[in-house]
């Protein structure tokens, strides 16, 4: 069995759209990273605020390696300036 871990933009705009339901349809429980719960809780200015509490199926996780999660927000991404957002960190560091 695969362990499932989202980053933030499947479920906004899966709730933008009113589907976040087709993630446990197509996978089953969903981990999702700290950093990734508090990033749709306090979105960016003009994006509306997604409250996973209401799906059971997302299952907030934390990083088993919080040493390999600061190495990836650490180390810069190919054809992008800039480095990885916590959220993107923590669902890159393989695992839960």
């Amino acid at each position: 069995m695969s362990l499932v871990v989202s980053d933030t933009s499947p479920i906004r705009a899966l709730a933008h759209l009113r589907q976040v339901e087709l993630l446990q349809i197509l996978f089953g429980d969903i981990h999702v990273p700290p950093a990734v719960a508090s990033e749709l809780r306090n979105p960016p200015i003009g994006l509306p605020i997604v409250d996973i509490g209401t799906f059971g199926f997302l299952l907030v996780s934390a990083p088993r390696d919080q040493k390999r999660v600061e190495e990836l927000l650490h180390t810069p991404r190919p054809r992008r300036v800039g480095s990885l957002s916590p959220g993107s960190g923590t669902r890159l560091s393989g695992g839960l």
